[in-house]
């Protein structure tokens, strides 16, 4: 148990996440960590790279960012971010000194919660619109996602599987929306973990 009274510093982290994965869930948990703090309407304090294809020079900007700005967080704070896994990006962390938990969710679930939030959420999607007129069912509107559509929007396992290959990598903790929300208990064992890898203490009994 942490002392609210005598608080450890905690070095700045970062928390990723695939999209549709309970996002908003563990920022809330992190933020009850006595001390931690992430305002999620600070932009400065966001990192989103959801880009399939681009021009390079675009994700040469974006990582050029990134990496100035996660250098800038405080002790106690933490990044949050859709980042597609690469080389570089991990290398950047290791750098940097950057604990990361990732956090993930059963796909077949992230496709279903995209197709509801495209359509009733992301006014800004390039099939928001369609999905108001041209695929009006639920049925059509996975089928979509699941195959793309092109100029418009890259097949589901293109968009989607590059935010998972952080399972993968053996310096991140991974954390899954279903162990935080299946039952009390498993919540609790998953914010043992959490705590244990934030402040270096043993969490693998947990695992």
């Amino acid at each position: 148990m942490i002392d609210q009274n005598h608080a450890i510093r905690l070095p700045a982290f970062f928390m990723s996440s695939v999209p549709k994965s309970g996002t908003h869930l563990l920022h809330q948990l992190l933020n009850g960590i006595p001390g931690v703090k992430m305002d999620i309407n600070d932009s400065s304090k966001k990192f989103f790279l959801d880009a399939v294809v681009a021009r390079a020079s675009y994700f040469e900007e974006v990582f050029h960012d990134h990496s100035s700005r996660l250098k800038m967080l405080s002790d106690d704070e933490f990044g949050l971010a859709h980042v597609r896994y690469s080389v570089r990006y991990a290398d950047m962390f290791d750098q940097l000194n950057l604990k990361h938990i990732f956090l993930y969710r059963d796909s077949r679930d992230v496709l279903v919660s995209m197709a509801y939030f495209i359509r009733e959420k992301w006014i800004r999607h390039p099939l928001h619109e369609d999905f108001q007129s041209k695929y009006v069912t639920l049925k059509d509107q996975l089928v979509v996602l699941i195959q793309g559509v092109p100029e418009k929007w890259p097949d589901f396992h293109t968009y989607i599987s590059g935010f998972y290959r952080w399972i993968q990598e053996d310096n991140v903790l991974k954390v899954t929306f279903e162990q935080l929300t299946e039952s009390e208990s498993s919540r609790e064992a998953e914010l043992v973990k959490i705590v244990g890898f934030l402040y270096d203490a043993d969490y693998q009994h947990v695992q």
